[in-house]
């Protein structure tokens, strides 16, 4: 009896241990606070945790309501906070080694910490007070990382957050939000920095992001989405602000800053395109500079010429112009947003929509492309693909149908009323091989949806890119190469082969573990449908969508991909079709009380 005690007692011990390291590998939902103090607090903040991961702030004053958005930062995405932050500091091979020497000595050229401490310093005390209310609540949330298996896993605490650090995170972003195809003319040290920098943060895309604004019958539909990149998490926060005597605010804030780049404030919304574009042009004269750099195994010299706008790199044929460079911050045109004064942008070029109160709107900045729509509507971009969505959406009777059916459609307006001219007039002979004919009945009989188990849509890419001196040729070429890569069973030749997204997780630190290898999955849609699809969703998959109309008490409507991961063995029950959709504030399942410390 008694070895079965100590049998039963030594299991018990056991299955804790093994429940405990489960629990931190999986980071299993710990419950939240229901109290926390916090020195400089006004007055108690209510946090109401929500389903989605988001949450509903209710405070006094917009500071408070800040430090509140802080918190909740800082809790929900504490990791990623952290991790753009050292990469901002140029400090990631402080972490990661040798492999992140290029990013940090990209950062550091850039010197993106020194223009931001810069840029605070001449914060008018009000913005300035603002931004350290922030930077009070993700402080707070960083005192339980313990519980954030990011850290955990990583054995990394994080240092403590300053003010002017928003600021050096959103410039890092403002520098992810563009990359220029010949970024590499700009030498070695900008071009390989700038991949491993993408590579470790894996925020790319930005600039495929669009909005539209379509007048219905029931008010206007204020349509956003931008493209996020491919990382596993968020890089926005959805939350819901409910400030005394002030309209709710609902929208997105970029994680690790205050700052709202999808909102609506009563009858007021907009959107802001992250676009900070980067001009490269022949290099100029300057005064030589040297800069040394030491990392932990080797140290390096840089010689360079620097302004206030340009950048060159010693020898490169040519420069680099950025809003980066300088001292300016938009923190008040952010801030301003909130209090219904519009002001222009510096780091950011400002590109988006703006609905005021009245129900009228303007375009925002300079965005490359606006297409027209009917009724006095339009869609912006810097992307020329946005064409097809205006082109969708001409097709459509906005008063028949809901904006929530228009942007999940892989039906392709444009493809239906272009392909039936090109098969008119394509000549394929009666005696053409087997695969060539059965192919073309295959794109005859084809609904023009790019679907996961379509072929004809397979087939009609193929052609689209296939060169050729006559479309014949170009045909014959499309269904040879489609054979060489699938084979001659053309029941294979399936859309959602053609095109696999990635979600990478942010852990370099776990590069070897099983539960943190990349997640794959096939796409569906393309870049001609509003769907999000196409080479362009193969690189950049994650992306945020918002809608709402010019109605008041109107919902704000997001949806984004669910990536559950938190749960157990929850990479394996990854579905890359599931997709919430819901309405801020989304219901409650807990909630934190901040209380000011009086002690203090």
């Amino acid at each position: 009896m008694r070895l079965v005690g100590w049998i039963f007692f030594w299991g018990i011990i056991f299955f804790a241990v093994i429940g405990g390291v489960w629990r931190k590998m999986y980071d299993w939902k710990s419950r939240f606070p229901d109290q926390l103090e916090i020195a400089g607090l006004e007055s108690p903040v209510e946090i109401q945790w929500g389903e989605f991961d988001t949450a509903q702030i209710q405070a006094n004053s917009l500071s408070d309501a800040l430090v509140g958005l802080g918190y909740v930062q800082g809790r929900l995405n504490g990791w990623t906070i952290a991790l753009w932050r050292q990469a901002a500091l140029g400090k990631l091979s402080d972490w990661y080694g040798a492999d992140a020497i290029e990013a940090d000595r990209l950062v550091q050229l850039l010197d993106l910490s020194g223009n931001a401490q810069n840029a605070s310093r001449h914060l008018p005390p009000e913005e300035a007070g603002l931004m350290a209310s922030f930077g009070k609540g993700i402080d707070l949330a960083w005192q339980d990382t313990d519980s954030m298996h990011n850290f955990f896993l990583q054995n990394i605490r994080p240092e403590p957050w300053e003010p002017w650090h928003a600021l050096v995170v959103e410039r890092l972003i403002a520098w992810m939000s563009t990359s220029p195809d010949s970024l590499c003319l700009l030498g070695e040290p900008i071009c390989a920095g700038t991949a491993r920098l993408d590579s470790m943060i894996l925020v790319h895309g930005l600039a495929s992001s669009s909005a539209w604004l379509l007048p219905t019958s029931r008010g206007a539909v204020f349509y956003q989405r931008h493209v996020l990149g491919n990382s596993t998490a968020p890089v926005f926060q959805d939350v819901a602000l409910k400030i005394a005597n002030e309209p709710e605010v609902y929208g997105a804030s970029l994680i690790g800053t205050p700052f709202f780049p999808a909102g609506k404030m009563g009858t007021r919304a907009w959107s802001i395109l992250l676009h900070s574009p980067k001009t490269i042009q022949p290099a100029g004269s300057g005064l030589k500079r040297e800069r040394r750099f030491s990392f932990r195994d080797r140290e390096e010299i840089v010689y360079y010429q620097k302004s206030d706008s340009t950048l060159r790199i010693d020898g490169a044929p040519k420069e680099l112009a950025w809003s980066g460079f300088g001292t300016g911050t938009d923190a008040q045109t952010w801030f301003a947003l909130f209090r219904n004064q519009p002001a222009g942008f510096q780091l950011w070029r400002g590109d988006g929509i703006l609905m005021s109160s009245d129900s009228s709107w303007t375009v925002l900045g300079a965005p490359n492309f606006v297409f027209p729509l009917h009724r006095s509507g339009f869609v912006i971009s810097n992307d020329s693909s946005a064409a097809y969505s205006a082109y969708y959406l001409n097709q459509t009777d906005p008063d028949l149908t809901d904006p929530s059916d228009w942007i999940t459609d892989t039906w392709s307006a444009w493809v239906e009323n272009t392909l039936s001219e090109e098969l008119d007039s394509l000549r394929i002979p009666e005696n053409a091989p087997p695969l060539v004919q059965s192919a073309l009945v295959y794109l005859k009989n084809w609904n023009h949806t790019f679907e996961g188990q379509s072929i004809g849509a397979t087939i009609y890419n193929q052609w689209s890119i296939s060169e050729g001196s006559t479309r014949e040729i170009a045909f014959y070429r499309a269904v040879d190469q489609l054979a060489q890569r699938f084979g001659t069973d053309q029941s294979q030749w399936r859309w959602e082969r053609v095109h696999t997204g990635h979600y990478l997780f942010t852990l370099h630190g776990r590069s070897g573990s099983r539960i943190h290898a990349p997640l794959t999955f096939p796409l569906i849609g393309h870049q001609s449908t509003m769907h999000w699809g196409g080479n362009r969703a193969a690189a950049a998959p994650a992306i945020w969508e918002g809608w709402t109309r010019d109605e008041s008490g109107t919902p704000y409507f997001i949806r984004r991909q669910r990536l559950n991961l938190h749960q157990p063995f929850g990479r394996y029950l990854f579905d890359h079709a599931d997709y919430s959709v819901f309405s801020l504030p989304a219901p409650h399942l807990d909630s934190t009380v901040l209380v000011p410390d009086d002690t203090e």
